[in-house]
């Protein structure tokens, strides 16, 4: 079997047999699964016992990982969003403690997760709205004046008035 390229090591041979294919798929799979589980790419790369810059690699080399990864993101978001919904929804059990023990719980729910999945369904409803307006003096319109007014306007001030009736 042909030499395994070696971290640190110059010249060693670089191993592309079926089983380096076989290898990287499992530790693709294995990645994959990870980080459907823990939602993080440095948990899923400990887990799967690469670096994670190798995911990246994948992304990059590998149009098949990259049709997975989509896929398991994609699974990801929809478990989180089922979550965000639950909180938002259903609440979430917390104890209330009276004397230093547990008496009973009560659930909590999250405006803000509410908040947030409303502006997602429904943005046109829930968007934030901000309006701004000027005006000028006295309530007026606003005068916009270009640079070339401001000059023209500066050099008629500086010129005297002229004589009347003279």
């Amino acid at each position: 079997m042909p030499a395994t390229k070696q971290p640190g090591k110059q010249g060693a041979g670089r191993k592309t047999s079926r089983a380096t294919r076989a290898d990287a798929r499992r530790h693709q799979a294995a990645f994959l699964a990870a980080f459907g589980e823990t939602g993080s790419i440095t948990k899923a790369s400990e887990a799967a016992g690469v670096d994670r810059r190798e995911h990246y690699r994948w992304l990059k080399d590998d149009a098949s990982y990259a049709e997975r990864w989509a896929e398991a993101d994609e699974e990801l978001t929809t478990r989180l969003e089922a979550e965000a919904v639950r909180r938002a929804m259903e609440g979430t059990p917390e104890p209330v403690i009276h004397q230093g023990k547990v008496v009973t719980t009560v659930d909590r729910y999250s405006d803000r997760l509410l908040e947030l999945l409303l502006k997602a369904r429904r943005p046109a409803r829930y968007r934030e709205r901000t309006t701004m307006e000027h005006t000028g003096p006295g309530g007026g319109p606003v005068k916009v004046m270009t640079w070339a007014d401001t000059v023209v306007a500066a050099a008629e001030a500086a010129q005297p008035a002229p004589k009347q009736g003279g």
